[in-house]
């Protein structure tokens, strides 16, 4: 380039005024090249990382500073593109991007024996890429030598166990046989202590105190892997703030909302493009108030009408705002306006931040609690059946009005619904 600006300013035969106005001119043409090479930003390097997700693998890739947008491609061993992935762009307040992608794998598939990420820019020429290996899980079967040391440790146990039960005769004599001496240096100890024993129960009352206290003290519903004892409210004063939402029919074409406005059931094949889900009619922008959905494990009967309904294989449920896409699909997070709680029978159960975060449950529930406080700015999600805390989306803004969001997903009679039970009068819209 500065080669081809040479020959054009300096080519023919000059006079001297005429050399330095070529001069002026070529280093004007320099600033605008050199200007428009800084425009463009090369990022960092792909980051892997990798998470089980049942039977398989989530892998996620992050490279930030890119100027401008960059392409994210995937790729097997065979250099055949994966496109079933998730991607998401965020820019920052300085023009640079950042790019975050997951891909969900089986770990048998015969051509990932690794797999590849690389994130590209178009005015630069520049791709970066970076691969995980191996997604197969390591071999079960053992070596020569350690199925001989498995072997042996078994032996040895076996003979350790013959000789401890030959043992015990020996062990319980020699203890019955000092018995006495045994007794009275107990109850010196005792009155060294300075406690005194308890005729009526053996001098055992300290003991049985405090292992009643102890367990008086475990709460019954302790989950360690989704409760944390700060996230829970004063479960009376949430019911208090309970409601039925009511599913607002005229904005969904592929679902149908019972006439009690409970229901809501998926009745059409779908387009793959389209959400599914059913916005509801509240416009909440302050207070507090929480709603139950129900029907996540055990379909709805309906003796009455003849009909039969499924229970949802992947359904979510949560908040969004009027400014959110509502028709067409894109990623289900705050930056897109919804806080949803995913479920899906291959992943489990999920929300989208900026990362996929997996909730750790240990039993599938039937009914969902959510709790929207628009006075703390935080939505929460519980396990009614439980009464135990799932997750919590703090910074909520409620200053736009926030709308209820409902899917029971995209299968054909797949159905939740509006729990009404012990619900607050609430004919007046939200305010």
């Amino acid at each position: 380039m500065c080669g081809l600006l040479f020959y054009l300013v300096f080519t023919g035969r000059s006079t001297t005024a005429q050399m330095n106005t070529k001069s002026v001119m070529l280093f004007l043409l320099m600033i605008i090249y050199l200007h428009g090479r800084s425009s463009a930003n090369v990022g960092s390097h792909p980051v892997l990382s990798l998470a089980e997700a049942g039977d398989q693998v989530n892998v996620t890739c992050a490279s930030d500073g890119w100027k401008p947008k960059p392409t994210l491609t995937w790729k097997n061993r065979t250099g055949n593109v994966l496109t079933n992935s998730t991607d998401l762009y965020k820019i920052d307040n300085a023009g640079f991007t950042s790019v975050r992608s997951w891909l969900l794998v089986f770990p048998s598939d015969s051509d990932l024996d690794w797999i590849s990420c690389s994130v590209s820019s178009s005015d630069t020429k520049t791709t970066k890429e970076g691969r995980v290996l191996p997604l197969k899980p390591a071999s079960v079967g053992l070596s020569a030598g350690w199925r001989a040391f498995v072997i042996l440790l078994a032996i040895n146990l076996f003979a350790l166990t013959v000789i401890a039960i030959l043992s015990i005769p020996k062990i319980r004599g020699h203890i019955f046989l000092k018995g006495p001496s045994s007794e009275g240096k107990i109850q010196s100890a005792v009155g060294e202590n300075g406690l005194l024993p308890n005729p009526d129960n053996n001098g055992l009352s300290e003991t049985s105190v405090s292992e009643d206290e102890t367990e008086d003290e475990i709460p019954e519903t302790a989950d360690k892997e989704t409760n944390t004892e700060e996230e829970i409210p004063d479960w009376g004063k949430m019911l208090a703030c309970k409601v039925a939402i009511k599913p607002d029919a005229s904005t969904t074409s592929f679902l149908e909302v019972g006439k009690s406005q409970t229901r809501i059931t998926c009745k059409s094949v779908t387009n793959e493009a389209d959400f599914v889900h059913v916005l509801c009619k509240e416009r909440i922008r302050s207070g507090r108030f929480y709603w139950e959905i129900t029907a996540l494990t055990e379909p709805p009967s309906a003796p009455k009408i003849g009909k039969s309904y499924e229970c949802p294989t992947s359904w979510y449920i949560g908040v969004t705002n009027e400014s959110a896409e509502k028709n067409k699909k894109v990623p289900l997070t705050p930056e897109n306006g919804y806080r949803v709680l995913q479920y899906d029978k291959e992943k489990g159960y999920y929300v989208h931040d900026f990362s996929l975060t997996q909730i750790l449950v240990r039993d599938r529930f039937s009914k969902l609690g959510v709790f929207l406080d628009c006075v703390k700015n935080k939505l929460s999600f519980f396990d009614c059946d439980k009464k135990s805390h799932l997750y919590t989306f703090y910074n909520v803004d409620s200053t736009e009005p926030l709308i209820p969001v409902l899917s029971p997903g995209d299968k054909l009679q797949h159905t939740i619904m509006v729990c009404e039970e012990q619900c607050i009068n609430h004919d007046k819209p939200y305010a």
